[in-house]
């Protein structure tokens, strides 16, 4: 009563004590006390409803409906007793605060033991694929004995997931499952969903619905710190046999080139591509190099030496180059006086291993590279490259992953305004060709009108200036390290795992003897609660921890064909010890201390 007085604004201070003693009977025990007081102030100073003309008040005019929710928070979902309203009412602020709750999830309670299956749309593209993975190797990265198995019918699904060898067999006990789906809109088959970057509002968010981005409400994107490391072309251990045909002769060339490597941007149309190829023709200062956009339909350099408003440099190209076609991609050799470019075009349903794709991010030069879609930006902000990225047009006058990029340049607009302009100028070049600016020279003068071609030149030729010096690709550098740490979506997907799996086993009713407690802390979670859930889910995570490993050994959990997890957590385990144990054993000894990890080992590999 004493915390509430104080908590009281002013104007409610002689509230009497029967009032409050009243609110106070109605909830029912078991809160912490930060949130009975909150819950209590709110009430009080809620104004009493107003009784329409001539009609007796409503029977139940004495309770509060925030004293009925606050009942709620031990019984929800049972009779008249509403879930708890939401403290925050702002949709972002409410958001923010669920991620908030991911991290402390993540941080305090460390399950022992997942089973997670994730999922994605088989006809999805091949980056919902590699994000199907990518979501599965970042989970077993964050916790060693758990369990995480990427489920897609995609036709390359083989291939690539071949090449993420941490992932390891399910246990197969339904009582440590969790389904999640990524890169899918809500899905009710799933105990969780995970929408593909900056394509959910913050409303619709909830405990099962995370979206993945860089915005306030959103949890972040697929960040690879390797990337961020250089490798040389000379280095490259690449399993796709032409590329690495290609590549291996262009690197023992008297002056091994530059390898400019852009990922993704091109399905929709071949703006970004023919960037990618004008930034390195018309840079008189790279004398050798090989361009390789994977992902692209295979006759976009056919249309760039078709095209002849946006260069000069067209009719040298289409006379000075030789094209090979091999098995699965195409190779042209451009010859321009002393310069010699290598473009290589991959054949259309062609698919490039993940470790290949890995091995030439960190082979790619470090000044530029093309994206376009979720993983290929993420995986360019991983490697600190500058990239220009392709916003495409589906139709009903939608920009395709708009909020994203608007993300993105929020991200760097007060701190690096270099790299800002950059991003604009790489995203105004894809529309130049479509529009003319025009510029007023004086007061009343007639405008001076730019053509396309030349606002085009205008900007390629900014975008060439930043990409040769140096100080603008520290910033840029600096930038995405900062934007990789602040904006890492494993901090959040550990702890959201970790959320989905203890309510769906308490809606299973495997966490019997924690029932009323499991409810209270969901319900302050449901009210955005952070402060009260904090010391709940602190004094709670022994029990719960505790409750994880018993449902494991009860169920026969297996790691990896390898018997059971430990001897302290699988009596199964420790009893084979101890029988065999029996044959080093002298009269009246236990096992001598020196044989115990031999006795482990034969354990583990008893059928």
């Amino acid at each position: 009563m004493t915390l509430v007085l104080k908590q009281l604004p002013t104007d409610k201070k002689s509230t009497s004590v029967e009032a409050i003693g009243a609110a106070l009977k109605r909830i029912q025990p078991g809160y912490p006390a930060s949130a009975i007081v909150k819950f209590v102030v709110l009430e009080l100073q809620k104004r009493p409803p107003k009784l329409k003309a001539n009609k007796a008040p409503p029977p139940a005019a004495a309770a509060a409906p925030t004293a009925a929710a606050a009942a709620g928070m031990a019984a929800a979902g049972a009779g008249a007793n509403a879930p708890p309203q939401h403290v925050l009412s702002n949709p972002i602020d409410s958001a923010r605060t669920q991620l908030e709750i991911d991290r402390f999830y993540a941080s305090t309670l460390r399950l022992k033991y997942l089973d997670i299956a994730v999922h994605t749309r088989d006809a999805g593209g091949l980056g919902d694929l590699i994000n199907c993975l990518q979501t599965s190797t970042i989970l077993v990265d964050e916790e060693e004995s758990w369990r995480a198995t990427p489920h897609c019918g995609h036709k390359d699904f083989d291939v690539m997931s071949a090449c993420f060898t941490k992932l390891k067999p399910s246990f197969n006990v339904s009582a440590l499952k969790v389904d999640i789906a990524t890169a899918m809109q809500n899905d009710s088959e799933h105990d969780g969903t995970i929408i593909e970057y900056s394509m959910a509002k913050p409303a619709i968010l909830n405990p099962k619905l995370r979206c993945s981005g860089l915005a306030a409400h959103e949890m972040g994107i697929m960040i690879n710190a390797r990337l961020r490391t250089p490798l040389p072309l000379s280095d490259l251990a690449l399993t796709q046999p032409d590329l690495k045909k290609l590549l291996e002769e262009c690197s023992k060339s008297h002056k091994p080139p530059r390898l400019f490597f852009g990922y993704g941007a091109g399905k929709h149309n071949n703006t970004h591509f023919n960037l990618l190829l004008d930034r390195v023709f018309h840079d008189d200062s790279i004398t050798s190099a090989v361009i390789l956009p994977v992902n692209h339909l295979q006759d976009h350099l056919e249309k760039y030496l078709r095209t002849n408003d946006h260069n000069t440099l067209i009719p040298d190209l289409r006379k000075n180059h030789d094209i090979t076609k091999l098995k699965t991609c195409q190779h042209a050799t451009f010859l321009l006086g002393k310069r010699v470019i290598h473009v290589i075009n991959m054949n259309q349903g062609c698919t490039v291993p993940y470790d290949d794709m890995l091995q030439l991010w960190r082979a790619a030069d470090r000044s530029f590279t093309i994206t376009e879609g979720d993983q290929s930006f993420s995986e360019a902000i991983s490697a600190g490259i500058p990239m220009a990225y392709q916003l495409w047009h589906p139709g009903n006058g939608i920009v395709h992953k708009q909020p994203l990029f608007d993300a993105l340049l929020s991200a760097c607009a007060t701190k690096y305004p270099a790299v800002n302009a950059f991003l604009q100028n790489c995203r105004d070049y894809s529309g130049a060709a479509a529009k003319s600016s025009a510029a007023t020279v004086a007061v009343g003068a007639a405008p001076a009108v730019a053509s396309p071609v030349q606002r085009k030149m205008e900007l390629l030729k900014k975008i060439i200036q930043d990409c040769n010096n140096p100080k603008f690709i520290k910033d840029y550098v600096k930038f995405t390290e900062e934007l990789a740490e602040e904006h890492s979506i494993s901090r959040h997907l550990q702890g959201f795992v970790q959320r989905l799996w203890l309510r769906k086993a308490h809606n299973d009713n495997l966490l019997t003897e924690l029932d009323s407690k499991l409810r209270t802390l969901f319900a302050l979670e449901d009210a955005n609660d952070s402060d009260a859930m904090r010391p709940l889910l602190h004094r709670l995570r022994e029990e719960i921890r505790a409750a994880n490993i018993k449902l494991f050994n009860q169920h026969g959990g297996v790691i990896a064909n390898q018997g059971a997890a430990s001897a302290e957590d699988s009596p199964i385990r420790a009893k084979r010890i101890e029988a065999i144990g029996q044959v080093a054993k002298g009269p009246g000894e236990g096992p001598q201390p020196m044989l115990q990890p031999i006795l482990g080992l034969i354990a583990d590999y008893l059928p």
